[in-house]
């Protein structure tokens, strides 16, 4: 019977070209419109993620200003954070203003940011030159610290900025990177978290 059912299949297949050529192809066409309609949607979704992803729709900001009585968030409240659930990681950042002093010159009201490598991880940051933040330089609390290419001209004109000394507050930092006028304002540092609570 079921060797009949092959047989008579085939058959119909071989006296009927023109009408399974269709069949053919209109399988074909509808399987690879379907393919493609879940290649462009999955592409699409996927363009979207990004571009909400890169203006912060996955992030969430604290702002908590310091007074004379407190310095703002401390490591207590940071931990209560990182146990809040879906938080994949935070990334404290200190913001101040101060003068900077490298080569023998001094730069004023410069803003200079404490960051930890998670924020280099999910933020885009350009580099003009050099390597940014990593985990290795907050465990080991390594002085290190990135600065603007305005910043670096200024201060270090001529001369390789990378590996060279820079006064914050008083605390010398060794310059790992420069970056790229699109990541920074015209005279910015950004500082390697661990040494924050000298600017608290």
């Amino acid at each position: 019977m079921f060797k009949e059912s092959i047989f008579m299949s085939w058959q119909n297949i071989i006296h009927n070209k023109m009408r399974s050529f269709l069949t053919v192809l209109g399988i074909v066409i509808g399987v690879m419109s379907i393919i493609a309609l879940i290649s462009i949607v999955q592409g699409v979704n996927d363009e979207m993620m990004g571009k909400f992803s890169e203006l912060g729709a996955n992030k969430l900001s604290i702002q908590a200003t310091g007074t004379p009585l407190k310095t703002g968030l401390v490591e207590k409240d940071l931990q209560l954070i990182t146990e809040v659930e879906h938080v994949k990681g935070i990334s404290p950042t200190i913001t101040t203003s101060l003068s900077a002093v490298g080569n023998q010159k001094v730069i004023e009201n410069v803003m200079v940011e404490g960051k930890n490598e998670a924020y280099f991880q999910n933020n885009k940051v350009s580099l003009n030159q050099g390597r940014l933040i990593n985990s290795l330089d907050i465990t080991q609390k390594t002085k290190v610290a990135l600065i603007s290419e305005s910043m670096a001209n200024d201060l270090y004109f001529g001369m390789n900025p990378l590996n060279q000394k820079v006064l914050l507050n008083g605390i010398q930092y060794t310059i790992i990177g420069v970056l790229d006028n699109d990541s920074s304002n015209d005279m910015m540092a950004m500082m390697s978290m661990q040494g924050s609570s000298d600017y608290k």
